[in-house]
């Protein structure tokens, strides 16, 4: 199964797009003392699709915590350049994928391409 990931990745690996890595105030009650690491990421939903099929789930998106850790986009990001040009990620990319080496939560959201997936990375909130 490993393998047939791998491969997945491969296809679609110049589609995915780092929209944003940094650090967001999280509004929770109480309030925390720091900004969790956070990774935007923009993927193709044919992936996410693919994804899911190999899993045996015949609709919908896989769990967007089991896709990002089957898939180790985290080993990847970290080997190969992929960051917006001109932008400030780059920066704080490598920074931020240490801190989702761990447990991470992770949600998807529409976008208006149809053809796109927003799944977004977070150090969970510790409370």
């Amino acid at each position: 199964m490993a393998k047939e990931i791998d491969e997945l990745v491969e296809k679609y690996w110049g589609q995915v797009e780092v929209e944003s890595a940094g650090y967001e105030q999280a509004y929770v009650n109480p309030p925390i003392s720091y900004d969790p690491a956070t990774l935007v990421l923009v993927v193709p939903r044919g992936m996410l699709q693919e994804f899911s099929q190999k899993r045996g789930k015949k609709q919908g998106l896989p769990d967007p915590v089991e896709f990002w850790k089957e898939t180790k986009l985290l080993d990847r990001l970290r080997r190969f350049d992929k960051t917006p040009h001109g932008s400030g990620i780059s920066y704080y990319l490598k920074e931020v994928l240490d801190y989702l080496e761990g447990e991470v939560d992770a949600e998807y959201q529409e976008l208006n391409n149809s053809d796109l997936v927003r799944l977004t990375i977070s150090e969970p909130i510790e409370t």
